[in-house]
């Protein structure tokens, strides 16, 4: 039962009952749903702009994991070049003058290069890192098929 609230009248020196009309039931309701919003809403932006879900927080830290992984994968894929580079100069230096033979031509070792765009749908994806996943496809391709040149000339 709701609580009866009353008022001094000061002209007839009584207590009088305070009669809502619907009105002003409709306003305060109205104004306390208001205010309820504005808070929640408040409450909501100052929750999402200082804390991180956990799912996103674990996306996050997978995600710096597969960029290390792919840094040293181009950085093991660098230093193969190397030894390739190496192991080309050697050949082309070393052991054909001793062996009298004529080097193996660029064109021969570098065959198959270029052509079409092979690496479309990657591209297609946007990926945040995407020129770096791009670049190590390359290189691995490249030493693939200098490696398969090779072993066919020899």
């Amino acid at each position: 039962m709701a609580k009866i609230r009353y008022y001094y009248n000061t002209e007839t020196c009584k207590y009088e009952p305070i009669k809502v009309t619907p009105k002003a039931m409709f306003l305060n309701v109205i104004g306390f749903l208001t205010v309820s919003v504005i808070l929640a809403a408040g409450i909501i932006y100052v929750y999402r702009s200082n804390f991180t879900p956990l799912k996103e927080s674990i996306l996050r830290s997978k995600n710096q994991d597969l960029k290390l992984e792919w840094k040293v994968m181009n950085d093991k894929l660098t230093e193969a070049y190397h030894q390739a580079d190496e192991l080309q100069f050697k050949d082309d230096k070393i052991y054909r003058v001793i062996l009298d033979t004529d080097p193996i031509p660029t064109t021969v070792r570098e065959g198959g290069m270029g052509g079409h765009d092979k690496y479309k749908d990657i591209l297609d994806e946007n990926i945040e890192q995407e020129d770096l996943v791009i670049n190590t496809y390359q290189k691995l391709d490249r030493l693939k098929k200098e490696a398969l040149h090779t072993k066919q000339v020899l």
